[in-house]
């Protein structure tokens, strides 16, 4: 993370962060440069709602459609989703 903006609320669980990341990827060798808009709730001390928004041309671009379908094979083997499910 190179730059993380707080913004301000009125709501006391929720926080909106502005946040640009850059990486090289190690796959494809090509740099991933992203900003996202993070919007957290808290609740009784727990995450009670994450929701993240960024650019997915971007993710497309650096990772490639390959290595972002072995890597959605691998999140779903772990979670124990088959492909036909």
């Amino acid at each position: 993370i190179d730059s993380l903006i707080v913004h301000d609320t009125t709501d006391p669980e929720l926080f909106i962060l502005e946040l640009h990341g850059k990486a090289t990827v190690t796959q494809t060798g090509k740099i991933y440069a992203n900003t996202y808009c993070t919007h957290m709730r808290i609740r009784d001390g727990k995450v009670a709602l994450i929701r993240e928004y960024f650019n997915p041309n971007v993710v497309l671009e650096a990772f490639g459609r390959d290595v972002i379908a072995e890597g959605m094979s691998a999140v779903m083997a772990a979670a124990g989703v088959g492909a036909s499910q």
